[in-house]
């Protein structure tokens, strides 16, 4: 029963962590697709150059903003294409580093040009988990735009502010995986927290499994011992240097 609650505790980490942490949404995308627009239109401000040069963005751009009560740090990326240029190559990397430590990625694509090589080699690259498809410049005229694999997609023009309304709702459904949390509910909210628990439910669970086979329970004394010394990380019975180390290193202790 005990481990049954801690691991619904552990489940919560993902939405706690959105909570307290905020959302890392990252833009990505051939070159000259609009994903500097896009930016410039959900922020409401001229925060990235937009030009019709394929390549403008050549570094990482990053803004904040709020979305339903949630705080989102923005990231426009670099076009990825192959490149010869060391600057623009040096871009593509950072972008793909962006993509990597991303927790929602918005994939934008042309639909003028409907889906080129260079786009379907990015797709492969992307998780649809935690991916948006983005059909970008829909007020121009284009053919019929292709099925894609990704649960989530929407159509937009990000020159007009078009169907923005709709892609707010999609990025909402995405980050909460099972419906938003309820206001009550008790989360867990630091990774240090969440590894605790983890380490915590797995000696429950050894327990759990030595009684269940029979052994006899002083031999599991020391599990027992070691998930209450990682509970008692949590609740400040069982503080050691490197936990001290670990919570001092995120606060500035003023004199």
């Amino acid at each position: 029963s005990i481990s049954n609650d801690m691991k619904k505790l552990r489940a919560t980490f993902h939405d706690g962590r959105i909570i307290h942490d905020g959302v890392a949404l990252c833009l990505v995308g051939c070159p000259n697709v609009g994903k500097s627009s896009l930016m410039n239109a959900l922020l409401e401000k001229d925060r990235a150059i937009v030009s019709p040069i394929a390549g403008t963005t050549r570094d990482v751009l990053e803004d904040h903003m709020k979305l339903n009560g949630l705080n989102f740090k923005l990231v426009d990326t670099a076009g990825v294409r192959n490149a010869n240029e060391v600057i623009e190559q040096e871009g593509i990397r950072r972008t793909k580093e962006a993509m990597q430590s991303a927790d929602l990625i918005l994939l934008l694509l042309d639909a003028e040009k409907g889906l080129q090589p260079e786009d379907e080699e990015l797709i492969s690259q992307l998780p649809p988990k935690k991916t948006v498809v983005v059909w970008n410049k829909c007020d121009l005229p284009h053919q019929p735009l292709p099925m894609l694999p990704y649960p989530h997609i929407v159509h937009v023009s990000a020159k007009y502010k078009e169907g923005l309304d709709k892609l707010r709702h999609q990025i909402d459904e995405v980050i909460w995986e099972g419906g938003a949390p309820a206001k009550d509910e008790i989360m867990i909210t630091q990774v240090r927290h969440f590894e605790a628990l983890k380490a915590s439910i797995e000696a429950l669970d050894k327990i759990i499994q030595g009684l269940q086979t029979g052994i006899s329970p002083e031999f599991l004394a020391f599990e027992m011992r070691q998930s209450m010394m990682e509970l008692g990380k949590i609740i400040g019975t069982n503080i050691t240097e490197d936990i001290l180390s670990a919570i001092f290193s995120k606060f500035c202790i003023g004199k």
